[in-house]
């Protein structure tokens, strides 16, 4: 199931926890920018099961914050599992949609995110529906200096550093087999190589011109793990 693969996902993800509190921070000092300390709304999308959205408001609770949340995922049972967990810490809508999808219909033009974050999600695009969410984010959904936090598998350009990396990731892959589940490893390694597939392989240079090109002005890796990395952009 969906909760179950997501939470054993972390014994091949050692840093999973870290990419998480690093996304809460990113949005904390994105909100921070803001004088009005209420009523900002905030979005993640690709919610997943919860978990990103759960380390922003862990981060949250440490700042006198108000925050609306929607949250997106086409997946409805991951979805629904996602909503049940951060109900106890917010009024939370939730959208069964892609990504795009979500923000063409989730506001309705009565306002603008001040922050939209997406963990593990773009990655598994094709460039141009990256491209074309990205577009979207900057023109029609972030108010001005919104600022978007994106944490996903983004490739290094250097071939040695993608190589050495992906040899790091199938050691990981390991972890399966102590619990018995070589169904689980193989699915894994099966989906981090279909990311290297031209259509959708994502590296960092074309990530940031992809940002740089949507309207970005102040764009900033901030931590890199692996093959994931966290990057914050403001417009």
């Amino acid at each position: 199931s969906i909760p179950e693969n997501y939470a054993l996902f972390r014994l091949a993800c050692p840093h999973y926890d870290k990419l998480q509190s690093a996304v809460g921070r990113g949005v904390c000092e994105a909100l921070n920018s803001y004088s009005n300390r209420h009523d900002l709304m905030i979005a993640d999308i690709g919610c997943g099961v919860g978990d990103t959205s759960i380390a922003v408001f862990d981060a949250l609770k440490k700042e006198d914050r108000e925050v609306h949340l929607r949250i997106a995922d086409i997946n409805k049972k991951a979805i629904s599992f996602a909503k049940k967990r951060i109900l106890p810490e917010s009024e939370v809508l939730a959208f069964e949609q892609d990504g795009l999808d979500f923000l063409k219909d989730g506001l309705n033009g009565l306002s603008k995110f001040s922050c939209i974050y997406s963990a593990w999600t773009l990655h598994n695009w094709t460039r141009q529906q990256r491209i074309d969410f990205l577009n979207y984010v900057t023109a029609r959904s972030l108010s001005e200096e919104g600022t978007f936090v994106l944490a996903d598998k983004i490739l290094p350009d250097n071939r040695k550093k993608l190589r050495i990396a992906y040899a790091q990731q199938e050691l990981w892959f390991d972890a399966f087999d102590k619990i018995l589940r070589p169904d689980l490893k193989e699915a894994w390694r099966q989906h981090y190589l279909e990311d290297l597939h031209p259509s959708k392989a994502w590296y960092e240079s074309e990530a940031l011109e992809d940002l740089k090109k949507a309207g970005f002005k102040d764009i900033k890796t901030k931590q890199v793990w692996g093959l994931e990395r966290l990057i914050v952009a403001r417009k």
